[in-house]
């Protein structure tokens, strides 16, 4: 039996609690609050965070810090984020030198960018800090509904003595040493799923994901556009879509200082005897109305014989746009003469290779170019336009990476 104090009163403290308790250890909890407190005493329950869970009188409440954690073999750190540097400030005069500190909130520190590991590490600095984390819910946990959750900690026989700490049949354990990795995990994965959730409710969201990060819608229309510009029926498989997954912040960064802005770019054009049809991340020149285009809106440019460039913008997402989509395409589903159409096949679909091009390499490259710029050990050019096969084969090998620049 372990003597272990969770300071932090809240659903996760107090679900962590239960089942520390549940393992045969002896368990103090800790708030802040004195009224928290009084009222856990009271009414054995937290009606607001875990409303029917009942807290067993086996478990300790007090508002007192120093009786709380005194002779504790393990602290559970499960006070809100914000809150851990000024909690961790006050278990100071209290522990020993080794004394092992878990933190089981999720969150990295607005001011100094430290993870809460660390923020404990920077107050109590002879501390052992390990972290606990997982898709889990207190909630659940309080009421012993099977989950998981990791262990983090640097020193493997502290990682182990935690797992046993903590599992049982219902709550698995695992361990790893990525400290780091779990605490930015746990955090970031709540800032994604809030924007999903965001970008979901604002009608947003392809339900397939992949389609848009891999160009395939984007490519879809530009097959549609391509067939009816040029009436050649287009094999939508000879489409080469290469999407934004390999797009990195760091080549953004560049792109924005070299005066661009990365766009998802489908585009169809004539050459030789078929059509140069592609889609791929490219920069466009910030000036250029095309890269200003933000949110859910779309774009859609034409060059044409007898009236030059004609740009047709508006939304391309959301509720009622894709419901006025879908209503127009049931009401135009009768129209035979809209959906039929004699074209010939299209019998060669290319990509579009020559163009001018974005490359980022880790030494100095003999390539022709008109914009070049250095940082650190990158070397980033904005070429002159070139053939693909051309630029790859004056790399010489050099791993680069390398996007299109659109104009």
């Amino acid at each position: 039996m372990s003597k272990v104090c969770i300071a932090g009163a809240g659903s996760w403290g107090l679900a962590l609690a239960l089942v520390l308790e549940k393992n045969g250890h002896e368990v103090t909890v800790w708030s802040a609050l004195p009224e928290e407190i009084r009222l856990l005493k009271e009414e054995h329950e937290n009606k607001r965070c875990l409303p029917g869970v009942i807290i067993p009188q086996t478990i300790r409440l007090t508002d007192k810090l120093d009786e709380a954690v005194a002779d504790k073999d393990v602290i559970v750190m499960a006070v809100a984020s914000p809150y851990t540097r000024a909690t961790a400030a006050k278990l100071a005069p209290y522990i020993k030198d080794g004394q092992i500190i878990v933190d089981v909130a999720k969150g990295i520190e607005e001011k100094s960018l430290h993870t809460l590991s660390q923020v404990i590490k920077d107050e109590l600095p002879t501390a052992q800090v390990a972290v606990l984390s997982g898709p889990t819910h207190a909630e659940e946990v309080s009421r012993f509904i099977p989950t998981t959750c990791v262990i983090g900690a640097e020193a493997e026989e502290t990682a182990c003595f935690l797992q046993n700490l903590f599992m049982n049949e219902s709550f698995r354990i695992y361990t790893s040493s990525d400290v780091l990795g779990i605490e930015l995990g746990g955090s970031l994965k709540n800032v994604i799923a809030l924007a999903a959730g965001i970008a979901d409710g604002l009608g947003y969201v392809e339900a397939n994901p992949a389609l848009d990060l891999d160009g395939i819608d984007a490519a879809h229309k530009i097959c549609i556009l391509a067939q009816n510009g040029y009436q050649k029926f287009v094999d939508f498989d000879q489409i080469q879509a290469s999407g934004i997954r390999n797009v990195t912040k760091l080549d953004m960064d560049y792109a924005k200082k070299l005066g661009y802005r990365f766009k998802m770019i489908a585009q169809a054009k004539p050459v030789k005897d078929g059509l140069g049809i592609d889609v791929s991340a490219t920069l466009v020149n910030l000036n250029e109305l095309v890269a200003n285009v933000m949110d859910s809106y779309n774009v859609v440019e034409i060059d044409n014989d007898y009236v030059n460039n004609i740009i047709y913008y508006g939304r391309g997402a959301g509720r009622y746009v894709t419901a006025s989509a879908v209503v127009s395409d049931i009401m135009k589903t009768h129209q035979v003469e809209r959906w039929s159409h004699d074209y010939e096949d299209c019998k060669h679909v290319y990509p579009i290779s020559s163009s001018r091009y974005y490359v980022r390499a880790s030494k100095p490259v003999d390539i022709p170019y008109e914009t070049y710029y250095s940082e650190k050990d990158d070397h980033i050019y904005i070429t002159e336009e070139i053939e693909l096969a051309d630029l790859k084969n004056k790399l010489n090998d050099e791993n680069a990476v390398i996007f299109k620049v659109r104009g």
